[in-house]
Order: C-alpha cells, then structure tokens, then sequence
C-alpha cells in the first residue's frame, strides 16, 4: 500500500476490544429511558391521523365518518395514555395489513448499521510506545508512518473512561419524534444516522480506559473495509528495532518514488533505561 499512498480503513466490527464501536451496549439504556416517550408519541401520531381524517375527510381503515368521530371524542375525553393506545391497537388488530411504526430501539438499531458501513484509521500520538510496537509492527520488524492531518471533523482523539458513555437522549427523542411524524400508516419509516451523528460520534470515540496507554486518534470515513488514500501528508516512516536493512531500504525506495520531503528515522533503546527513542537515518 506504501507504493501507491493508501491506507486500510477497517470497518469497526473487526477491531479486537469486544466493547470498541459497540452500539449494542446502548440498548438497554435507550429501551428504558425511551418507553413512556414512545408511547406518547405513538398515541399522538394515531390522533393526528385520526383527527385528519375527521377535518379533511381522509380514509380512516374503512371506519365511517360517524364512528370516526365517536373514536375521536372517546380519546379526547379519556386521560389514560394506555386506554387511548389501546383503542388505537383494536383497530390496528383488524387491519388487512399489519401497520409496522418506528420503535425507539430503532435508533440503536441505526447506529449499528451505520457502524457497518464506516471506515476506521486507527493512529497514535506516540511513536515511542514498546507495546504498540510488539502489537502492531510485527513484533518491532516492521515500521510506523507518521502524518500531517488538518481535519478537526472527521480526524479526533479516542476519549479513555471508566465508565459506558451516555446516549444524547435529546437527540434520540429528536430522531425518533421526526421519524414517527413522517410515517405512513401502510409504510415503515426507516430512521438513518450519518457519520456527523453525536451518538454516533460517541460510540466510535469512546475506549476503555484499558486502551489509554495507545493515545489513539480515529480517522473516520464513509465506507470502510477498503484502502483510501492517505488522510493527510506523510511526514516521516519510522522503522522498529528488529527491522533489518534489507526491507528498510526497499520501504525507503518505494516512498522516496512517489513522496518527496519524507524523513526517515528508527527506533533505538535508551541506554540503561526500558525506553525507546528515535534516531535520523542518513540519506
């Protein structure tokens, strides 16, 4: 990938951290928080359209304008949010063909498929760190690309904690509201989150704490499980401790073709110390 500037962006379910990108641990959180919410909304959808259909004469599922406007008074006149959703779930029942409405799980469910799709670059801060070296460069024989990246939208630090995030309920609530006021009675609204989504953002920049010691930085794309283009300049290739000659001055050559102003170093122990630190390669 080096010969022709491209990188691999991953698509999040292949990552190693069971928990890395992982929007199902919402799930609970969103069915809980969302339940009362939902229903509301639901009832308020159904009487829109029921009251619709009394204003303006709308089909009502084959019910006639006077039961129309019996059902419309039965549920202005009742306070109980469960026996107007019942009614409503009668006529629901003898439908020729079963309504399907958008669920606040949905919202979740949308995340996920979003996570699907999205490509990730995973980098670091750091270039001096001995695990990443023995997990990543093939047990120190192999070499880290450094990069210029000016892209505060889409290129962004793994924020390190203890704890699960938190969904933005707001704008769970606002979704989900959108979705149930575009629906059809005969038609399922699908909810869809781009890569700008807050919650979205939150699942893909959030790590355990666990994770604190790589210092990552995520560059995201549209689609992932392919090679892009590199996301910024390449600054500088750096090569492990057991990387040997032979392959150093083939990687060297191949950068040196396509990318000028490239600083080449390696990696060296510090002497009495377990630290490892940088030296300039000669041209």
């Amino acid at each position: 990938m080096i010969e022709n500037g491209t990188l691999w962006a991953a698509i999040p379910h292949s990552f190693n951290d069971p928990f890395d990108c992982n929007a199902s641990i919402f799930s609970g959180i969103a069915g809980n928080a969302l339940d009362n919410f939902e229903k509301q909304n639901k009832a308020a959808s159904w009487i829109i359209t029921l009251k619709k259909s009394v204003d303006y004469g709308f089909p009502f599922f084959g019910m006639s304008m006077f039961k129309r406007k019996e059902l419309l008074k039965r549920v202005e006149q009742s306070k109980s949010l469960d026996y107007v959703l019942g009614l409503f779930k009668k006529i629901e029942d003898r439908a020729p063909v079963k309504i399907k409405r958008v669920r606040s799980t949905d919202v979740i469910r949308a995340i996920e498929k979003k996570l699907s799709e999205i490509g990730v670059v995973s980098l670091s801060e750091t270039d001096k760190n001995m695990l990443m070296w023995s997990h990543y460069s093939d047990n120190h024989r192999g070499y880290c690309l450094g990069y210029e990246i000016n892209d505060a939208v889409y290129c962004k630090p793994v924020q390190y904690t203890k704890k699960f995030p938190e969904l933005d309920m707001d704008s769970v609530k606002a979704q989900f509201s959108y979705a149930l006021t575009t629906s059809r009675n005969d038609a399922t609204t699908t909810i869809s989150v781009g890569i700008d989504d807050k919650n979205l953002k939150t699942v893909i920049y959030t790590k355990s704490d666990e994770w604190a010691y790589e210092r990552e930085w995520r560059y995201v794309t549209q689609a992932g499980g392919k090679e892009i283009p590199y996301p910024g300049l390449l600054r500088e290739v750096i090569f492990g401790l057991r990387c040997d000659i032979e392959y150093r001055t083939k990687i060297i050559k191949a950068v040196r073709k396509n990318t000028p102003n490239v600083t080449f170093k390696k990696i060296e122990t510090r002497r009495n110390s377990f630290l490892l630190e940088t030296e300039s390669l000669k041209a």
